[in-house]
């Protein structure tokens, strides 16, 4: 797999920009296919067009996404190709910031599908409502579309439809916006916070000690060495590596052979990413097939063991 040349994932709130939706057969990039395109785009701040169409993947749909989207082998059957819609898709996007929830996804898609058909990159910027949400509602356990319309009491079902779920995150990004004006005070001061969380985040292990002596050797960290990898979604790095510390265990840059656990968050903006795996998440698979004793754990497995809620 080549490296994507994708454009940067920007954390702000334009006022220009399209956001996009898209259905699928599936979630891999090399053996499923886009069925569904939608757009809606946006100049300073009204929406003026949109876009939506359906795509025939020249297969028939596997009986969940039908039931997940609604959309059936009937809808699709003379529904234009991918290759005779994809260039019509991308020139509606033009060069805008693209706005979606978990629009890597999306973007991964669009760019492996545009390289093949094209051998173009896809590189329009892009803000991701998904990332927002986590960093501005903290206190919420998941923060999918249905998740955020919910708190948000807006009365509409996600349908997983590309028009309609790309005009609820349209809704999504505008509430984001308000919450973030009224926590801290205007969007300028709302992106340093966030860029001061990222900086946070690259703390190195030697730079945490523990608060206490009084550990519980039954903890499964208790004297274990761990490393973290990706973005963690409930807390920032620090504070994850003083949980470990506080449970008797011990922070490491890298991974090494007396690597014991692997904490893996988001890598959906972390560097060196290839093949959809970290370094650090590579040379652990290397390590246990040569039989190390050493567990990838996620985010949530990882607060378990900390006993945080």
């Amino acid at each position: 797999m080549y490296s994507r040349n994708k454009g940067k994932s920007l954390v702000t709130f334009p006022t220009s920009f399209t956001v996009i939706d898209i259905e699928t057969t599936g979630l891999d990039t090399v053996y499923d296919s886009i069925i569904e395109l939608s757009a809606v785009k946006v100049k300073d701040g009204i929406v003026t067009h949109t876009f939506s169409t359906l795509v025939n993947p020249r297969r028939p749909l596997d009986w969940f996404i039908t039931e997940l989207t609604g959309i059936t082998d009937e809808m699709l059957k003379d529904a234009p190709l991918i290759t005779d819609t994809l260039d019509t898709f991308t020139d509606f996007l033009g060069d805008d910031i693209i706005v979606g929830h978990n629009v890597n996804f999306d973007i991964n898609f669009i760019y492996d599908t545009y390289k093949q058909i094209a051998n173009k990159d896809f590189a329009n910027d892009f803000v991701d409502t998904l990332r927002l949400a986590r960093f501005l509602l903290k206190d919420l356990q998941h923060h999918r579309l249905s998740d955020l319309t919910e708190y948000f009491r807006f009365g509409v079902d996600v349908k997983h439809r590309g028009l309609d779920d790309a005009n609820v995150t349209l809704a999504i990004l505008s509430a984001l916006k308000d919450t973030a004006v009224k926590e801290y005070g205007d969007i300028t001061d709302f992106e340093k916070a966030f860029n001061a969380r990222i900086h946070l985040a690259k703390i190195r292990a030697k730079d945490v000690t523990a608060t206490n002596t009084d550990f519980d050797i039954s903890n499964p960290l208790y004297n274990k060495n761990c490393v973290f990898t990706g973005t963690l979604e409930k807390m920032i790095r620090k504070q994850a590596f003083q949980l470990v510390v506080d449970c008797g265990g011990h922070i490491e840059d890298g991974i090494t052979k007396h690597t014991n656990y692997l904490i893996v968050g988001s890598l959906d903006y972390a560097r060196n990413i290839k093949d959809g795996k970290s370094n650090k998440l590579k040379k652990a698979e290397q390590w246990i097939i040569k039989g190390k004793d050493l567990q990838i754990l996620s985010e949530n497995t990882f607060y378990d063991m900390v006993e945080t809620p």
